[in-house]
């Protein structure tokens, strides 16, 4: 007989389960069912878009069964529909509601379910799904603003404590866990060496003595990409370079627009690189031949993800004081930048800083390992069953 607890998980719509098609919540996502096919502690039901290539990876999972849907035009016509009648009622519009419909039809069928978590979605929650567990969790990955006064989830969880706050308008502290993320620690235990190193610097046309500074991410307004451009505008010094990770031209015009100014700033400065797109599974590579990372966020960042990327390939960091980022960050090797008018300029001080003293960086070497630790797979497995309660 089935000792382990039954417990479901429904992902956005959005992406698939496991994260073939890339993003974070898919990933730890991911990484729960994996290391819980290592510990054996749960059955896991995990609720996905469909995907074919996600299904022939899920088939391989022994603890772990996704149930893919498929929400045709009709589903769909029928969740705006449903979402009309809402507004006129004054009720919580509820964003592909008919994805959340086809996994209510689903997730009824299923007895003894200890806990369901929603991984995103909608932050007032679908009451319906109150009738099948006692536990009904949100989990929240990025900045919310809860508008009502009455929920339905039993607890909320959070990827930071400024984020927290903005929950503490409907939900009693106690009702509230804060979890942070983690990172596939075993993309970043991978190395490369001193002669591999010098070879992509020079293909992404750099020295081996330049000091290198990174930013890794999407080129928008909000991450701030241009104040740290416009560092460059106080750094004199030829060899220390800005090497830009990251898509150019997402799909909306102010984002093209954005991206002509990053790369007309290139062309004039010849210290920045853009690489544009670099799959994660070699991004590692690209940061270890950097000295510092920067994320110079100007919106308000709900965590920090690739800055703890950074700094478990063993790079110190200069970030802004966006939202909950500076959680993130280790206080021995990290600079904190207020976002103000002169951002660009204390930016490039931070730099001229960490070029001077080289000491940092070996620091940032040396506790490398332990943010693996702090940000591992299995630390967030344990924490994420213990602020679930199960």
């Amino acid at each position: 007989m089935e000792k382990r607890k039954k417990i479901a998980i429904i992902s956005q719509p959005n992406l698939p389960i496991p994260d073939v098609r890339g993003g974070g919540i898919e990933l730890l996502t991911r990484l729960i069912i994996e290391q819980n096919e290592i510990d054996k502690r749960y059955r896991l039901i995990v609720f996905s878009i469909y995907d074919e290539e996600g299904e022939r990876i899920s088939n391989q999972y022994k603890y772990c069964e996704v149930i893919y849907i498929k929400v045709n035009k009709l589903l769909y016509l029928y969740g705006r529909a449903l979402n009309l009648l809402a507004g006129i009622f004054r009720q919580e519009r509820i964003g592909n509601r008919s994805y959340y419909s086809c996994v209510f039809e689903k997730i009824k069928h299923i007895n003894g379910l200890s806990a369901v978590i929603f991984e995103g979605g909608p932050a007032a929650a679908i009451g319906m799904f109150r009738e099948y567990t006692d536990k009904l969790v949100f989990h929240s990955h990025v900045r919310e603003f809860p508008r009502h006064r009455w929920y339905f989830y039993d607890k909320i969880i959070t990827v930071s404590d400024f984020c927290k706050h903005d929950w503490l308008k409907n939900y009693s502290e106690e009702k509230i866990e804060i979890l942070r993320n983690c990172i596939d620690t075993k993309k970043f235990l991978q190395k490369i060496n001193d002669t591999e190193k010098l070879k992509l610097r020079r293909n992404l046309g750099m020295l081996g003595n330049d000091f290198v500074v990174v930013y890794v991410g999407r080129i928008i307004p909000l991450k701030g990409v241009m104040e740290l451009v416009g560092a460059w505008k106080f750094i004199t010094n030829h060899h220390i370079k800005l090497l830009i990770i990251g898509s150019l031209y997402g799909s909306y015009g102010t984002e093209k627009k954005y991206s002509m100014m990053v790369e007309k700033a290139a062309k004039e400065d010849k210290r920045i690189i853009l690489t544009g797109y670099v799959d994660n599974g070699k991004l590692y590579k690209y940061l270890q031949i950097a000295d510092v990372q920067v994320v110079p966020t100007i919106g308000d960042e709900a965590a920090g993800l690739v800055a703890v990327e950074g700094m478990a390939s063993g790079l110190p960091l200069i970030c802004t004081d966006s939202g909950g980022l500076p959680e993130y960050c280790s206080r021995r090797t990290s600079t904190i930048i207020k976002r103000s008018e002169n951002i660009s300029n204390d930016i490039a001080n931070a730099i001229i800083n960490y070029y001077k003293t080289p000491a940092i960086k070996k620091l940032a070497e040396q506790g490398a390992s332990d943010i693996l630790d702090e940000y591992s797979s299995k630390k967030y497995y344990d924490n994420y069953f213990k602020a679930l309660g199960v």
